[in-house]
């Protein structure tokens, strides 16, 4: 019975929350950095990690599935059922002879496909979907907003990307180099040393074009990719000879390499603050907007108490709350979308810029404000 029961209840973890935490990190992990989560990553960690943001994700996606769903998802009796269907043993010692035969009659698992069409797979699918989205588009917002160049934690293991890239320069420790870290990468010219035959080297330059990673080892170089790219050699003599090398792409072999020389060509001041101003509005701009009508959606819903969502809770509970109750929730909603979007649009300057640390810790602080605030006002009056 306790064997039974112990894969059950793993089967119901790895399938409710450690496959959503993992679809949100291998979605946030993708493109050049997919290979931060392969078959050599450590099975235990990996685990962990799933697991912690599966519930993370679980949680959430339920609560905002109940504010908009007739038929909101109930936990317990997605864990009432589950049990029912999964870990209950038929075993089970009873006297209840009428009991025994019923089962006998009827099986276990008589109905299970139907309900697994009808309860399990639309919620599996509707988490699933939206596990892989929030990890697609927080990656996006890190890198848009080149939070992974400021905060170490948030940086990729993939340090190729930096180097090549030109990112590099926005950390901290090469900010006083001589490139404006400001401005943005254009290209990224190299001088790639490479070892031939025995103690014989080449030295070959070119356009950077792009690079594969050894699986194995995502710290190591598996080949690089050069546009234009030009060999160097040295004669008997001690001249050097250049020679254009024909082809549209010049690969080397990683493994070859001994030393990588990179040169950065930026946009001016004008083209990179255009673009890095362009790419960022793009992306505010939608979730401002999106924001903005829902906040709109709420107070219009609490001001002439209509029912817009399909949520007992909320039309039951707080649409029969007290004026005051209302404008609480109003006001630490307001404050809780300036936490998502703490930042302001300036087009003449073309810049966005952060509201700042002590903005951002004041709506902190009045949040919490405004919630003991609900909390007094919901029990006490």
């Amino acid at each position: 019975m306790e064997i039974t029961i112990g894969i059950y209840a793993l089967i119901y973890i790895f399938f409710f929350l450690v496959i959503p935490g993992f679809l949100a990190r291998r979605f946030y992990y993708h493109g050049e950095f997919s290979k931060q989560i392969n078959i050599n990553t450590n099975s235990v960690m990996n685990f962990i990690y799933s697991l912690f943001v599966g519930i993370l994700l679980s949680l959430l996606f339920i609560s905002i599935f109940n504010c908009f769903s007739k038929q909101g998802i109930n936990i317990d009796n997605i864990l009432n059922d589950f049990d029912t269907n999964f870990v209950t043993s038929l075993g089970d010692e009873s006297t209840d002879k009428t009991k025994s035969i019923s089962l006998a009659k009827k099986g276990k698992f008589d109905g299970l496909s139907e309900n697994i069409y009808s309860d399990y797979l639309p919620f599996l699918g509707g988490i699933y979907f939206f596990s892989a989205i929030i990890g697609f588009f927080l990656s996006k917002i890190v890198l848009l907003f080149s939070w992974d160049t400021r905060w170490k934690f948030l940086r990729f293991s993939n340090n190729w990307h930096y180097l090549f890239s030109g990112k590099i320069l926005k950390f901290k420790k090469y900010i006083s180099s001589e490139i404006d870290h400001r401005l943005k990468v254009k290209y990224t010219y190299l001088d790639i040393l490479v070892s031939e035959k025995g103690e014989e080297t080449t030295l070959y330059s070119g356009l950077f074009a792009d690079y594969d990673l050894n699986p194995q080892d995502t710290c190591k170089l598996e080949k690089i990719h050069l546009y234009k790219a030009i060999r160097y050699k040295k004669n008997d003599d001690g001249t050097t000879v250049s020679k254009n090398i024909p082809g549209n792409l010049f690969t080397i072999v990683g493994d070859r390499i001994l030393n990588i020389n990179c040169t950065y060509i930026c946009f001016d001041e004008e083209e990179s603050n255009n673009k890095k101003f362009s790419n960022q509005k793009n992306l505010l701009i939608p979730v401002q907007i999106a924001s903005t009508l829902f906040f709109l959606t709420i107070l219009i819903s609490f001001t002439f108490s209509l029912n817009i969502f399909n949520s007992s809770w909320y039309n039951q509970e707080l649409l029969s709350k007290s004026f005051f109750y209302k404008v609480l929730i109003i006001f630490t909603l307001n404050f809780g979308i300036g936490l998502i979007t703490p930042f302001e649009i300036f087009k003449k300057e073309k810049k966005v810029k952060f509201i700042g640390m002590k903005a951002y810790s004041l709506k902190i602080i009045l949040i919490i404000i405004s919630l003991c605030l609900i909390y007094i006002s919901n029990r006490y009056f």
